[in-house]
């Protein structure tokens, strides 16, 4: 995912943060052009004004959205979720304590496609029928794995 920031004292440049994809790690545009990793964990950029800036970009799984520091100042894009929604997000999660690795696997893509939904524009009645309706697919899915393997035995 691609998150545009509008950062003091880039105003003259684009940056763009992207979060790591599958096969893709986190990373920094500037102008269309990536940054120039620090070999700690971040990026180091120019200022419009000349200066360098460390800017570090930190993900957390289920959260798409990621926190920014600059010079180690924190910057949020978003408000992280509240505990409620935390719950709700996370419940497929338990298939992996009840499933094995089969559990494991679907609760994991769940819990990964409930923190998407929770980050879109969508009205929150429709997403929260929409992440309350990937829980249930996710255990229905897990039993229909269960009776496919258990009959295919």
């Amino acid at each position: 995912m691609e998150f545009p920031l509008k950062l003091v004292g880039f105003e003259t440049q684009t940056l763009i943060a992207k979060t790591p994809g599958i096969f893709s790690s986190v990373n920094l545009l500037v102008d269309g052009i990536p940054a120039k990793p620090n070999g700690k964990g971040g990026f180091v950029i120019q200022r419009s004004d000349g200066a360098d800036v460390t800017v570090r970009i930190k993900t957390s799984w289920p959260d798409p959205v990621p926190v920014i520091f600059v010079n180690e100042e924190k910057i949020l894009l978003e408000s992280p979720f509240k505990w409620y929604q935390t719950l709700l997000i996370l419940s497929p999660f338990l298939l992996v304590a009840i499933g094995g690795l089969i559990g494991a696997v679907i609760g994991a893509i769940a819990t990964d496609i409930n923190g998407r939904i929770s980050r879109t524009h969508w009205p929150p009645a429709l997403r929260y029928l929409a992440i309350g309706g990937m829980g249930i697919m996710a255990y229905l899915t897990y039993l229909i794995a269960g009776v496919l393997y258990v009959v295919m035995r």
